[in-house]
């Protein structure tokens, strides 16, 4: 029978349980998801039961369709935003947005993942 030193497996033990634990913990604090739970963007929690895309889709309309008075002098003239071309970019807010917890080193990714769910990280909205 082959002799096994008990050093070889003493730090094949250690190796074995620190990965494992390692892989756990990113697991439950590194995000899953495009976006690290608990981020505001544009000042609001993005709704858990809807996809991200579709609720700043959704804001972008009603963006739009915000009434806005514009003054000169004594004229003043309402429109929308929407007709002054104002409109969320919603590809640059979510490249800003998925950057949390996912990028710099995995002390910088683990603390920005906690801050994003004790709702410390905002993100503003691109336009």
């Amino acid at each position: 029978m082959f002799h096994v030193r008990k050093s070889v497996v003493l730090v094949l033990a250690v190796g074995s349980t620190l990965g494992a634990v390692l892989g756990v913990t990113a697991h439950h604090v590194l995000p899953a998801s495009p976006i690290a739970t608990g981020v505001f963007i544009g000042e609001q929690r993005p709704p858990e039961d809807v996809a991200v895309v579709e609720w700043l889709m959704r804001r972008r309309d009603l963006l739009k369709k915000r009434t806005v008075h514009l003054r000169y002098e004594n004229d003043v003239t309402d429109t929308t935003l929407g007709e002054l071309g104002v409109s969320i970019d919603i590809a640059a807010t979510m490249e800003r947005a998925e950057q949390i917890g996912r990028t710099g080193s995995w002390i910088r990714r683990v603390r920005d993942a906690a801050k994003a769910k004790r709702g410390e990280i905002e993100v503003p909205l691109a336009f």
